[in-house]
């Protein structure tokens, strides 16, 4: 039976490399379950190349010590909405809009 990703339970493939190991519970997670953004999670793959990751779950982390990019699907989805209708309620020219929007989603979804 294959691992599962200890936040989402979906099924790990052996060949996939984006995955973090929480140090706490022992679990690998998918980087997209993990909270972390791309520079937060090459910045942990670096350092358990060193035997220096202290990585934990949003499971085993205390309330106090998660980190702000751990918002979830929903609070993201919320955040996107926000952004839409504050730059559609603009007075900027639809090219603009669109840039702007195109560039809060990657933010968010990064």
């Amino acid at each position: 039976m294959a691992a599962k990703c200890g936040m989402c339970d979906v099924g790990i493939d052996d060949s996939e490399e984006a995955l973090i190991l929480c140090t706490n519970c022992s679990k690998w997670i998918h980087k997209k379950c993990s909270g972390l953004n791309h520079n937060q999670f090459r910045h942990n793959e670096a350092t358990a190349k060193k035997g220096n990751c202290m990585y934990r779950c949003s499971k085993c982390a205390p309330e106090e010590v998660r980190s702000p990019n751990r918002a979830t699907p929903e609070v993201k989805m919320e955040e996107i909405k926000q952004m839409f209708t504050k730059i559609i309620n603009t007075n900027s020219q639809q090219d603009t809009k669109i840039t702007q929007l195109s560039e809060n989603v990657t933010k968010l979804t990064e």
